[in-house]
């Protein structure tokens, strides 16, 4: 099983996608035909990803098609197989979830863990310059992106000994410098009414 050059984790090497899990930016350019290309050979109809950082596993399968999906004019009906573009929509949707007080409490164990969940929280909310978005994502609180502990920068995936269709998310700390104010392409957009 083998996983698009977007996706594929490289221990020693930046990916040639940099993508930013706490916007959905991503910072480099990419087409729609790199978006719409299957996520792994042979194409599978649906990956589950795992995180060390995270108590939560992932599933990802097809987006339906919509006016903001990428291959919404290149398909013309539903595909049954993950594409770049669903990993990526699907991890932010996931981690965009908002943690509640039981998850946070089972999940965040006193001491330094909860300590990083909580100071990841703070600074992802000062980074946010609009006041009613950043407002409105503190009435939230805490969410599973938090989690990552300030690691929010996509590595990309990598093999499980679980199946071929579980992949290990791999994820950095956003370096200085790297924030971007205006991505070539956010994946967001399609979540746009998602809290």
């Amino acid at each position: 099983m083998n996983i698009h050059l977007f996706l594929a984790f490289h221990p020693d090497i930046d990916i040639p996608l940099r993508y930013d899990l706490s916007n959905g930016f991503i910072m480099n350019h990419v087409t729609s035909d790199d978006l719409v290309a299957a996520a792994t050979e042979p194409p599978l109809a649906s990956l589950l990803i795992v995180c060390p950082y995270l108590a939560w596993e992932i599933h990802v399968a097809p987006a339906p098609f919509h006016a903001s999906s990428p291959d919404s004019g290149v398909f013309g009906g539903q595909r049954d197989y993950v594409t770049v573009y669903d990993v990526l929509h699907c991890l932010h949707r996931s981690l965009r979830q908002v943690v509640t007080p039981e998850e946070y409490d089972t999940f965040a164990p006193m001491g330094a863990s909860r300590n990083a969940v909580g100071s990841a929280y703070y600074s992802r909310i000062a980074k946010i310059d609009d006041l009613v978005k950043r407002t409105r994502d503190e009435k939230y609180g805490i969410r599973r992106i938090d989690f990552l502990q300030g690691l929010n920068i996509f590595r990309g995936l990598s093999g499980t000994l679980v199946g071929p269709n579980v992949w290990e998310l791999n994820v950095a700390p956003v370096m200085m410098g790297t924030r971007t104010v205006a991505p070539v392409t956010t994946i967001a957009a399609s979540t746009a009414s998602t809290i």
